[in-house]
């Protein structure tokens, strides 16, 4: 548990500084940094699916336990991310800074 929260915080991390690197003239563009997003989005969404499952047999408790907030947080930054994650292939990454928020 605490190996995986250190991995989760590391890619929060390295979601930051992603996201300073892109706001470079040319950098959005960098197919490194397209897969570094790419990476730490599926590291965030296998995070929210396991914490979804346990959550089984009863998964609304992921929507209305007492950790709800967050979960539906984290569960928008990585729809967010998949949906943007389309677009980054051509162009680049509006919502890269979102992880971010996930230390507030």
């Amino acid at each position: 548990d605490k190996w995986f929260q250190f991995l989760i915080f590391i890619c929060i991390l390295c979601s930051s500084i992603l996201a300073g690197a892109e706001t470079y003239a040319g950098m959005r563009e960098n197919i490194l940094l397209i897969i570094a997003d790419m990476v730490v989005l599926l590291i965030f969404g296998v995070e929210v699916v396991l914490r979804l499952f346990c959550e089984c047999p009863q998964i609304w408790n992921f929507f209305v336990g007492e950790r709800w907030i967050s979960n539906c947080f984290d569960l928008l930054i990585v729809l967010l991310g998949t949906i943007t994650l389309n677009q980054e292939v051509s162009s680049s990454s509006s919502l890269s800074i979102l992880p971010i928020l996930r230390l507030l």
